[in-house]
């Protein structure tokens, strides 16, 4: 078993993406951590092309634990069996700590043990309230509200009345300890699968998340998220309007997350793009136009006042 190690959680429609994350493992795996990329069984061969002295490919079949075969609560059961995985991935004894990657994510510079591990036993915990999100309108409406609904759900669910919620969205460093402890004090004694909790509340970071401040606040040492997510492909043109690019965010992140619900066919933030593209992209060309002419308009009349006064003064 080794103390630490990445567990990427995929399947085929993904596979560009994890493509991507593998070559940036590749690159910037300083201390070659040892990678495990779980799929289904039919998708071994397609994704077996990415093993090799670091990586190992799985089955999810091979953990052993119960998968669903329907959906609930709106919720694919790709969608819930994939965040089963990341809970019970413990099960197969490969490590004491792993962290949890998704395909959408990627490393952008190097990295090694001491960006995840604070000690050999420990890991760091990321933890955020979020309070970038809650100014932010468009996640608000449409994400904020029902999320944290249903995070206190899960606060009501294991009897735990912290001050403030702190959790995280993904790539969180998982302890099998925790874990195991979870399911002997938790989900045995309320006799409780998976896909139980995931029914009250389909966020499995937050259920790892709080179970860890409830039952071992003296063992979290705590950093703030090494990932950089980016929610939407608005918020990825305000980035690239400001001209940020992935040298600029590897100066703060170890990794890049461009959330895979906006980011197919789009999503590539590689270098300065031509900002008016992006300005177009993100209010529309007849607005952008609008301005512009506006704009125009303007620069003729102050230049034509400015005569007028010359002429004047003249």
């Amino acid at each position: 078993m080794f103390d630490f190690c990445l567990m990427i959680k995929s399947y085929r429609n993904d596979f560009d993406y994890c493509m991507r994350l593998v070559a940036s493992i590749n690159r910037f795996n300083v201390d070659n951590v040892p990678t495990y990329i779980v799929v289904e069984k039919e998708d071994l061969v397609l994704f077996s092309q990415f093993t090799n002295d670091n990586i190992t490919v799985l089955a999810t079949e091979s953990i052993p634990v119960d998968f669903v075969e329907t959906g609930f609560n709106g919720i694919s059961p790709g969608y819930i069996n994939q965040e089963i995985v990341k809970l019970a991935f413990w099960k197969l004894q490969k490590a004491k700590h792993y962290l949890c990657l998704d395909s959408d994510g990627e490393f952008i510079r190097p990295f090694s043990l001491g960006d995840f591990m604070a000690s050999t036993d420990e890991p760091y915990t990321f933890l955020t309230e979020d309070r970038n999100l809650q100014i932010d309108r468009n996640y608000f409406d449409a994400h904020w509200v029902g999320r944290e609904i249903l995070l206190r759900k899960i606060l009501v669910a294991i009897d735990y009345k912290p001050k403030f919620i702190e959790t995280c969205h993904n790539h969180q460093v998982f302890s099998s300890h925790v874990l195991q402890d979870f399911e002997e004090n938790f989900l045995s004694m309320n006799k409780y699968s998976y896909s139980d909790i995931l029914k009250i509340s389909p966020y499995e970071f937050s259920w790892y998340n709080f179970w860890l401040q409830k039952r071992f606040p003296d063992n979290i040492h705590k950093r703030e998220p090494n990932f950089l997510i980016v929610y939407s492909e608005q918020m990825e043109l305000t980035m690239r309007l400001q001209g940020i690019i992935k040298d600029d965010i590897s100066r703060g992140y170890v990794g890049l997350i461009l959330n895979s619900n906006y980011s197919r066919g789009f999503g590539v933030i590689e270098s300065s793009d031509n900002r008016i593209d992006s300005l177009a992209r993100l209010i529309g060309f007849n607005e952008l136009l609008r301005i512009f002419t506006s704009r125009v308009k303007l620069g003729i009349e102050i230049k034509f006042l400015s005569r007028w006064r010359k002429k004047n003064r003249d």
